[in-house]
């Protein structure tokens, strides 16, 4: 039988990896595409440009975030049952001595 729980551990720990990937590759390209100002020595470009891209990063997840708490209120939970469970009175009137 198929533990669901594994796979349900092992899907979090892919889908966790693979984010931290997305935001790691954001940071470098936002780092990469930082445009210094003038008069910046080459130490506060590198500094800076990491900021930067650190900042996207964090923006974008922020966003992520945001999105997964909205949709968060639209999930629906399981529709209740009609039925009722059997109450002591129609289980005892159901057993035979």
């Amino acid at each position: 039988m198929l533990s669901f729980t594994a796979m349900n551990n092992t899907l979090r720990t892919i889908a966790g990896s693979i984010g931290t990937a997305l935001l790691v590759t954001v940071m470098t390209n936002a780092s990469k595409d930082y445009i210094p100002s003038a008069g910046e020595t080459k130490q506060q470009i590198m500094s800076n440009a990491m900021i930067h891209g650190i900042n996207v990063a964090f923006l974008i997840a922020a966003v992520i975030a945001i999105v997964g708490i909205v949709l968060s209120f639209f999930i629906k939970g399981k529709p209740k049952s009609n039925q009722h469970e059997p109450s002591a009175e129609t289980e005892g009137s159901l057993q035979t001595n």
